[in-house]
């Protein structure tokens, strides 16, 4: 934006900072705590986040047994929200300063990381639900389709269509005057807010319900027709299903309130965003979609046990007894043997 006023929607776009003409609390002492209680909580967020993220990343690329056609779109996912946690650190200093300190070309590598990250996401779990499909409906037609190299082309796509997806916002973004940073101008900021849910959240999501909607469908119709793959092979196939599946509902729970705040603001502006509870309303829909990002990993260990093991071996050195105290507790057994074995003498002889 270009003009000395701020705009009354700056708030939608910045994911940084709330406009000026939203009243935040009187007191700056409470402005302060507040501030401060927002940039601890994101900041945890980024910890845990890019920790977590880049521990499946480690697991799925280390352990030779992870590096499956699935635990492949996971690890592109898990690269995904480990760059999509890089831009938390702009909202720590941005809530601390109370305004955007880092120029016009940090402002759109912000937005670019930002939606190249969001875009690449959405499009990972488009490809995830059609290999679920895939996988149960096709098992003998997928095992040519769902190969390593077929996969990395995939996922290659997608990387390459959030980059082209992102330009027309790297092009539009920048700083207005007063400091904030925002996409220039009402006209083209509703055409953002409505290109960012389509390309991001609504096309993905319609592909995602086709391809579960035709995976429901043909799995009750070969039930119905008492076909049934053998136990381990629909066992494995459940749980895998379970995890895929268990990772989209989170999608849908953690950037769904996202957007309705979003468009709420656009087509009810005048009155909604006058309201005070509407920046608290703001963070928490805001920090979601970040905390997306931090459940991701604790679905991979909860639901899927190769996770659950591969996290383990991983971290099996935090609960090994050391040599030494195994020493230890023989030494003291065998002198309390010899000690039991002596009595047991004493008292035949006796």
């Amino acid at each position: 934006m270009t003009s000395d006023e701020p705009s009354e929607y700056q708030l939608i776009t910045t994911d940084l900072t709330i406009s000026a003409n939203i009243e935040l609390p009187d007191t700056n002492h409470q402005s302060v705590i507040e501030n401060l209680v927002l940039s601890c909580f994101y900041t945890f967020i980024f910890i845990a986040g890019l920790f977590g993220n880049l521990l499946t990343a480690y697991v799925v690329v280390r352990k030779p047994m992870m590096r499956t056609v699935t635990n492949r779109l996971i690890l592109n996912l898990a690269l995904s929200d480990s760059f999509f946690m890089l831009t938390l650190p702009f909202i720590v200093v941005t809530s601390l300063k109370r305004n955007w300190v880092f120029g016009t070309l940090l402002c759109k590598a912000f937005y670019a990381i930002n939606c190249v990250n969001i875009f690449s996401g959405s499009f990972t779990l488009a490809i995830l639900s059609a290999d679920r499909f895939a996988a149960v409906c096709f098992p003998l037609v997928s095992v040519k389709l769902r190969t390593p190299g077929k996969v990395s082309i995939a996922i290659g796509l997608s990387w390459l269509l959030s980059v082209l997806a992102t330009y027309p916002v790297v092009h539009y973004a920048t700083v207005s005057r007063p400091e904030k940073i925002a996409i220039d101008g009402n006209p083209v900021l509703f055409a953002y807010i409505v290109y960012s849910f389509i390309i991001g959240f609504f096309i993905p999501m319609i592909a995602i319900i086709v391809f579960y909607s035709l995976l429901v469908a043909s799995v009750t119709f070969r039930r119905a027709k008492h076909r049934h793959m053998t136990v381990n092979s629909e066992r494995r196939h459940k749980k895998i299903t379970k995890l895929v599946t268990s990772v989209i509902i989170v999608y849908v729970v953690c950037w769904l309130p996202y957007y309705v705040f979003q468009f709420a603001l656009l087509f009810d502006g005048d009155t909604f965003y006058r309201r005070p509870w509407t920046v608290y309303l703001y963070y928490t829909c805001n920090a979601f979609t970040y905390l997306h990002s931090v459940f991701n990993p604790l679905l991979y260990a909860v639901t899927n046990k190769n996770f659950q093991d591969a996290f383990k071996e991983t971290f099996s050195w935090c609960y090994k007894r050391r040599p030494i105290r195994r020493n230890v507790i023989r030494s003291r057994d065998l002198s309390r043997s010899k000690q039991v074995r002596t009595r047991q003498v004493h008292r035949i002889n006796v």
